[in-house]
C-alpha cells in the first residue's frame, strides 16, 4: 500500500483537538494545546468536545463507537487538515476496529500525538497506509519545553524541512555503518506490546522508537521479549530510545540490569546502531517525527539524526 502523506499546513488552516483515549482531566490541558497552535496560525475547532465525559466512564470522552464516530467525523471533513490529540491514557484498542480505514486513506489528514496514541498510529499506517506524527500533548506546553514543541511542528508540518536532530545523550553501540535505513515506526512500547498483531506494520525494514514511563525496568525486560517473541523486531535496522521515565529505588525498583544492559541484552549481538535519550516520550520534550516514513538514521560524532 502507498504511504499517504497528508499536505503541509499553513496559517489559517483549520485543525482539531480531539481525545480519542483518554480525556483532559482539566480544561487548561486542552486550552495549553489550544494556545500553541493558534500561535501557528491554526484555526483550532472542537474545543467543547474534549470536556465531554462518558456517562458509563469519566475516564472518556465517550464511548469507544463514539470515539471513533468522531475520528472518523474528523478525517472525512475536508476542511480539517490536522488532528491533534490532547493526551494519551488508554482506551485506543476499544476505538481501532471501529475506524473507516478505506475512508480515512482517501482523505490523509495530519494525525499528532503520541503514549496511547502509538496504538492508532500503527493501525492507520497498517489499515490506511497512511503517515501519521509521533508529537506533543498537553504535558509538552506546559513550561519552557513549549517553544521547543512549538518550533517542531512548524519545522515538520508546516516547513517540510527533511532533517531532525534527535539530540540524543548517547550513542549505546558501536556500529559498522554509520547510517540505518528504515521505516519509522513505534512509539511507547508497553501500547506496541498491545496493538493486535493485524494492526502492526510487516512490510519493510524498521527504525523501532521506543519510550516508555512510570514502570519498572523488568517490565521493559518483559515488554521487548514479549515483541521479540511476536516477530516484531525481525526487521530492525536500528532502536531510538526516547526519554524514559522509570521509577527509582526508592519507589522499589530493584532489578539488577540497568536500561542499558537490557538493550545490549536483546540487541547487541545484531550489530545495529541503539541510541539513547532521543528528545521525544513523556518527560518535557518531544519532536514531531513522521511515523510510517523511510528515513536515514545518521550517525556522526555522537549525534543522530534522522534524514527525511
Amino acid at each position: 500500500m502507498a504511504l499517504q502523506i497528508p499536505a503541509r499546513l499553513k496559517r489559517g488552516d483549520k485543525v482539531v483537538l480531539l481525545s480519542p483515549s483518554g480525556r483532559a482531566r482539566k480544561k487548561e490541558h486542552v486550552y495549553v494545546i489550544r494556545d500553541a497552535l493558534q500561535e501557528l496560525g491554526l484555526n483550532v475547532v472542537n474545543i467543547e468536545q474534549n470536556f465531554d465525559k462518558n456517562s458509563k466512564n469519566s475516564y472518556f470522552v465517550g464511548t469507544g463507537q463514539q470515539r471513533a464516530n468522531a475520528l472518523n467525523k474528523a478525517f472525512k471533513d475536508k476542511d480539517i487538515k490536522a488532528i491533534f490529540c490532547v493526551r494519551g491514557g488508554h482506551g485506543s484498542l476499544d476505538v481501532i476496529d471501529k475506524l473507516d480505514y478505506e475512508m480515512i486513506r482517501k482523505n490523509p489528514t495530519i494525525f499528532v500525538g503520541m503514549s496511547d496514541i502509538t496504538c492508532f498510529q500503527a493501525a492507520l499506517l497498517r489499515k490506511a497506509g497512511l503517515e501519521t506524527y509521533s508529537g506533543p500533548v498537553f504535558i509538552h506546553f506546559e513550561g519552557e519545553e513549549r517553544q521547543f514543541a512549538i518550533d517542531n511542528l512548524r519545522k515538520i508540518l508546516f516547513d517540510d524541512e527533511r532533517e531532525i536532530d534527535l539530540e540524543v545523550e548517547s550513542v549505546l553501540t558501536a556500529v559498522a555503518s554509520s547510517e540505518a535505513k528504515g521505516v519509522l515506526i513505534g512509539g511507547n512500547s508497553a501500547v506496541m506490546a498491545l496493538t493486535p498483531e493485524s494492526y502492526w506494520y510487516t512490510d519493510e525494514e524498521i527504525i523501532l522508537l521506543i519510550e516508555e514511563v512510570g514502570g519498572f525496568r523488568y517490565a521493559m525486560d518483559r515488554i521487548l521479549d514479549s515483541l521479540k517473541q511476536a516477530g516484531r523486531l525481525d526487521k530492525v535496522k536500528a532502536i531510538v530510545v526516547g526519554q524514559n521515565i522509570y521509577r527509582s529505588k526508592e519507589e522499589g525498583e530493584d532489578y539488577p540490569m540497568s536500561y542499558e544492559d537490557i538493550l545490549l541484552d536483546k540487541f547487541g549481538h545484531l550489530n545495529i546502531p541503539i541510541v539513547i535519550g532521543a528528545k521525544f516520550g513523556h518527560d518535557d520534550y518531544h519532536l514531531t517525527l513522521p511515523i510510517g516514513r523511510k528515513v536515514t538514521l545518521s550517525l556522526k560524532e555522537g549525534e543522530a539524526r534522522f534524514i527525511l
